[in-house]
Order: C-alpha cells, then sequence, then structure tokens
C-alpha cells in the first residue's frame, strides 16, 4: 500500500480539482462585490468503496470551495402619484450646460 499516493489517482486528478477550485478563490478574493477579509476555503474529500472481495476499490475524489457572498446593495425609491422613482422629487440637478440649478420635475425623471 506504499504506492498509493493521492498524486497517483485518476492520474493525479487531484491536482486539476484543487487548481480549479482555487481560480473560484481567487476570483472571488479579486471581486470588490465580496467583503475582502471573509475567509475562503477548498475542500478536497476522498472516498473508497471497496468490492465485496476486499480486493479492488472505486475511489472517487470531489471538490468544493466555500467563497465570499456579494455584498447587499441599498437604495432609496421615492413614491409617487407616477409610482416609484430612484430620483428624489425635491433634489436638485445642476445643468452643466446653463450652469443652472433647478428642481428635478417629474417629467425629467424617465
Amino acid at each position: 500500500m506504499k504506492n498509493f499516493k493521492l498524486s497517483s489517482i485518476n492520474k493525479g486528478s487531484a491536482e486539476s480539482l484543487f487548481q480549479a477550485e482555487l481560480e473560484k478563490v481567487l476570483e472571488n478574493i479579486a471581486d470588490p462585490n465580496t467583503k475582502a477579509e471573509a475567509p475562503r476555503e477548498i475542500t478536497i474529500k476522498v472516498g473508497f468503496v471497496p468490492n465485496s472481495n476486499r480486493n479492488g476499490l472505486n475511489v472517487k475524489i470531489s471538490s468544493s470551495s466555500k467563497l465570499a457572498k456579494i455584498k447587499s446593495v441599498s437604495s432609496i425609491a421615492y413614491i409617487n402619484e407616477e409610482g416609484i422613482s430612484e430620483v428624489d422629487p425635491g433634489q436638485e440637478k445642476i445643468d452643466f450646460d446653463q450652469t443652472k440649478i433647478h428642481s428635478i420635475t417629474a417629467d425629467e425623471e424617465a
């Protein structure tokens, strides 16, 4: 049994499974929509199912990763006669062409 190594199972598939999960973890770490300090982890699971004569076995390798969740976002919605809008009806609007400030009207929201 000394020659039975993780690297020899299914022609080294454990390494390729690990690399695939590592790519997901690194992408998740780089994603600005996740918490930077959140822990991530990779799990490699090796299962063994022997045959009835106990002279052979089926070896199954699987991998999974635990990633940081996407951060939630929120905004304020205003309710008016026409429905829901993310624009505050009393909000000031700067007209850069005219350098004037005026209130946004309901017609300008759409």
